[in-house]
């Protein structure tokens, strides 16, 4: 029987003003990311508990540098970082956290981008895709000729370099999410298609895919 986990979420707040010689500048940070606990091991716990807070802290980090660094945005507006999540899967022996990062910098608008995390909830193992699969499962063309086929579907809402940037891409360096009815294969704003259609989401039904047995999920009927 798999395990279900309880997510708690933590979120962090602060609007920062930061006085200078020239016009004061502003910035917005809000945080939210899962903190999972109920695991049978209180070690893993642990362990992916820090790993997805030290991930949020490195881009939290990363964006006050930014600022630090800056004056006010050409738009006048305050710098903005915003993280929020989707937990796509939290059973054992498997947890699926997406994080989305929007970062304003000035400019027309800001930009989103995502990390996925993917645990063994036995080990605390970050997984990357190829560790999912069973040995000699060609995924690539599997998951390849899926997405294509979806692009395929309509060719008017994305770039003339969509299907080659797919044919060409290295999945094993993709973000990826495993949800109960699909492995969801994951591409930022631009990499195929224009800004308004935003992150794209392929999702791969589970039945066209050979999972290890220890990461199965129960196909929704």
């Amino acid at each position: 029987m798999k395990k279900s986990l309880i997510v708690l979420l933590l979120v962090l707040s602060t609007i920062m003003f930061t006085f200078a010689l020239k016009p004061v500048k502003a910035y917005d940070i809000h945080v939210e990311y899962p903190v999972f606990s109920g695991l049978e091991n209180p070690v893993v716990e642990v362990f992916i508990n820090t790993y997805i807070e030290n991930e949020v802290n490195r881009y939290t980090e990363d964006f006050e540098s930014f600022v630090a660094e800056s004056w006010t945005s050409p738009s006048g507006a305050p710098f903005q970082l915003h993280i929020t999540f989707d937990v796509k899967y939290s059973k054992t022996p498997f947890i699926s956290v997406v994080l989305y990062i929007y970062r304003f910098e000035g400019g027309a608008h800001g930009i989103t981008n995502v990390i996925s995390l993917n645990f063994d909830t036995t080990s605390g193992k970050l997984l990357r895709l190829k560790d999912i699969f069973e040995a000699g499962f060609d995924y690539e063309s599997v998951i390849k000729s899926e997405i294509l086929s979806k692009i395929e579907e309509t060719p008017e809402n994305f770039f003339e370099e969509a299907v080659g940037c797919v044919k060409n891409d290295k999945l094993d360096d993709r973000n990826f999410a495993l949800t109960e009815d699909g492995l969801i294969i994951i591409f930022e704003e631009y990499e195929l298609a224009p800004r308004y259609f935003g992150i794209l989401e392929f999702k791969i039904p589970l039945e066209k895919l050979e999972i290890k047995e220890g990461f199965k999920i129960s196909f929704v009927r």
